[in-house]
């Protein structure tokens, strides 16, 4: 027979009669199994004792439906049953799983208890413990992105969910320099937490408040088996994403001829240029599985006719934001050497723009699984299709081979896909994209397709 899992705790009272027949049902139940061929011989069942144990096992059961398992939110059953605010953070976002699924209001609401309760909660912690034990730094962490989590789940355009987004980035600047910020988990939630990072300050036009020594040379957590390869892409993706709103802040004061020169945002453009890895690109591409595409219409087969199989999430999130951040870094270098009117400079940006192109369809090809992991899937396409958008409009068509995807007939099915990813009432146009794409470039501020949908 199969060892058994571990020790489960015993909080509660000795079981009942029920409880024990449903146990001894488990266990000749696993005896059967392990004396057959059956594929499924080393499947294990158990009943949880207590409250914390339950809660643990259906918290999991939800990340890992949201593909969030692999995620810092891996740390978060550990802490059950000793922080409030994660317990009941806990519960809404197992609430708002629910409701997803199945859209009964009365889960709704419970789940709304639940996450007020936590919001005060962590509330009174944080006024408790400033300062204090880095435990408590670490349950506050961890509730502030649950909740963030339960409103993206519930609404993704929600005012709170950026409110939290915001809560977060206190937390985590508030201890830079502490030695908890070395562990596993503070790293792995900085590298989950991009949108505040990144999103924030390009909205407001505003330097990265991570963009500084200490938060470029925090390596990324290994919250799941990842390669070496996979781990650098990530970690790449996020030096940019903490530079990228300086120099685009920085190329529209010098578009709108400000204080700041087109010299000195060339001379930002030009360090970022090289934060890149071809090589542990190439191991990572080489190593993916290509297969033809589930499209539901022909046109989607001829655009997209083969898409890429990720091992998991964390290989699908590196790949996705190095991708992108490129694609953001390419743009702006282009748009420096067209802006500095150096005519010798026309072979640097055709080959921008050619990487660019590939770029391109490494994203369009990751999009079917994309739409496979949930949230970890749409946070990532939410950026990266706008940055997809934004270099297709610098070519007049792509070349594949044989295939020719020209921009204009590329529009309209980028836009529908993007749309697919928000349950918005009112659907984004082709101008809304235009606005978003210029803006990652230096334009105004205020696009709707960005400020709308990403807090």
């Amino acid at each position: 027979m199969p060892k058994s899992t571990r020790r489960l705790k015993r909080t509660s009272p000795q079981p009942t009669a029920r409880e024990l027949k449903q146990a001894q049902d488990a266990q000749t139940k696993n005896k059967q199994l392990a004396s057959g061929n059956n594929d499924n011989a080393a499947t294990l069942y158990h009943r949880p004792y207590s409250a914390d144990d339950a809660l643990m096992l259906e918290l999991s059961d939800s990340l890992d439906s949201f593909h969030l398992g692999k995620s810092f939110l891996g740390f978060v059953p550990s802490r059950i049953g000793h922080s409030q605010a994660i317990d009941h953070a806990s519960i809404a976002v197992i609430g708002a799983h629910k409701y997803f699924i199945g859209g009964d209001v009365r889960l709704q609401t419970n789940a709304l208890r639940h996450y007020a309760q936590a919001v005060t909660a962590l509330r009174i912690d944080l006024a408790k413990n400033n300062g204090g034990p880095d435990r408590s730094l670490h349950d506050a962490m961890l509730t502030a992105a649950l909740l963030f989590c339960f409103e993206t789940t519930l609404d993704p355009k929600v005012a709170s969910g950026s409110a939290h987004n915001r809560g977060l980035s206190a937390i985590i600047l508030a201890s830079s320099g502490r030695s908890c910020m070395k562990d596993e988990l503070p790293r792995s939630l900085l590298y989950f937490h991009w949108k505040g990072v990144f999103n924030r300050p390009v909205v407001l036009g505003q330097v990265s408040p991570f963009d500084n020594e200490y938060w470029l040379g925090m390596r990324p957590a290994s919250c799941g088996r990842v390669g070496k390869e996979v781990e650098t892409l990530r970690w790449l993706a996020q030096k940019l994403f903490v530079r990228l709103p300086r120099l685009i802040a920085l190329v529209r004061e010098a578009k709108m001829g400000g204080g700041a020169s087109v010299d000195e945002a060339m001379k930002l453009a030009e360090v970022l240029a090289v934060d890149r890895d071809d090589k542990a690109e190439n191991v990572v591409l080489h190593g993916l599985k290509v297969a033809k595409t589930q499209a539901q219409t022909m046109n989607e087969t001829k655009i997209i006719p083969f898409s890429y199989e990720f091992e998991d999430t964390p290989q699908y999130e590196g790949a996705m934001y190095y991708w992108q951040t490129r694609i953001m870094a390419n743009r702006l270098l282009a748009l420096l050497l067209s802006l500095s009117g150096d005519e010798t400079t026309t072979t640097r940006i055709q080959s921008l723009q050619d990487e660019n192109v590939r770029l391109v369809m490494n994203q369009m090809m990751s999009f079917q699984y994309g739409l496979s992991v949930g949230l970890v899937g749409a946070w990532a396409i939410c950026l990266g299709w706008i940055t997809v958008w934004g270099a297709v409009q610098d070519v007049e068509c792509i070349q594949r081979g044989s295939r020719t995807l020209w921009s204009e007939r590329l529009r309209p099915f980028l836009l529908q896909k993007y749309n697919l990813l928000h349950r918005l009432h009112v659907a984004f146009g082709e101008t809304d994209m235009d606005e978003a794409a210029e803006m990652l470039v230096g334009g105004p501020l205020g696009a709707r397709a960005i400020t709308g949908v990403m807090p």
